[in-house]
Formats: structure tokens, sequence, C-alpha cells
């Protein structure tokens, strides 16, 4: 079934609604629904919406980050870790953890970012890998803020509590 003519009423509200996305920082998803008005019959409005896609690419373009160590994949990622940009925080703390198997510091940024996401399981397996690599990690999650809301749940909390089992 063919698809309908966009009319020019229609193309106006598919730019104003690539406009919020625009202005909210949302790029990637500004330049499909900016693709969307290209096809009405306002020229204009079409020409506005070119212009808007181009800022838009200029700007995730600039946004790109070339990392080239390991260490600055780690960085990267616990930056993203802290804005709450969760999925691309693991993306880069993977990155480290691939060239840095045994990097204690790695698997506990991973274990906190796997807990803020709720997968409570690879939080568990990467927060003791983090312990085990150096024991004061134990300490530290448990003094650290941002593990607060994770210190009550079930695998968290028995990992957290083990050292004080065995010295008591």
């Amino acid at each position: 079934m063919p698809e309908e003519p966009l009319t020019k009423e229609r193309q106006v509200a598919l730019y104003e609604r690539a406009m919020k996305l625009f202005h909210a920082g949302e790029l990637a998803q500004a330049i499909d629904a900016f693709e969307l008005v290209l096809s009405g019959p306002s020229k204009e409005i079409a020409q506005a919406a070119r212009l808007h896609q181009a800022a838009c690419r200029k700007r995730l373009a600039s946004r790109e980050v070339v990392l080239h160590s390991p260490g600055e994949h780690y960085d990267y990622g616990v930056a993203l870790l802290n804005q709450r940009e969760l999925d691309r925080a693991l993306e880069h703390l993977q990155q480290a953890l691939a060239a840095a198997q045994n990097g204690d510091h790695i698997h506990y940024a991973l274990a906190l970012c796997y807990g803020l996401k709720g997968d409570l399981d690879r939080a568990s397996a990467h927060l003791r890998r983090a312990i085990e690599l150096n024991p004061r990690n134990r300490v530290t999650a448990r003094n650290d803020p941002d593990f607060q809301p994770l210190l009550n749940r079930a695998g968290i909390r028995e990992l957290l509590e083990e050292e004080r089992k065995d010295s008591g």
C-alpha cells in the first residue's frame, strides 16, 4: 500500500517534533526525525530540516572521542558512569577489561555499572573478582556512596560481609 504524501500540516508537526529532539540533545533521533520532514510539500521547511540535520551530524562528529589505551577507555568509562550513561560506560569499561583482565579497578567499575543497571549477577561477579585481585575493594565498596543503593541487594551484601564473618 503506497504511503500518502505528507501534508504541510503534518510536515510542520514532524519538524516541530524533530526540533524538540534537537534542542533536547537527542541528535541521532533528531536526524531521523528531520529525514521524515524532507519529503513534505514545503521546500522552506525541508531546507530548514536539511540544515538542522547537518548541524546534528556535525555535533555528533565532534562528540566522538578517540581513545587509544585501556587506561583511556577506563577513565572515559568512569566519566560516563558518573554521568549515568551506563550503556556507553559499559562499552568503554569492557574495552579496558579486554586489554587488562586483572585490573581490579576495572572490575570494580564494571560491578558498579552493572549494579546500577540492575544486573546483579554480573555486578556480583565483577565485584568478587575486584575483591580477589585487591581485597581493599571490599572496604572501598562498603564506603562508596555510589555503591550505597546496592549494599542491601543479595549477592552484593554477602560479598561485602564475608570479611566480617571471617574475622569474627
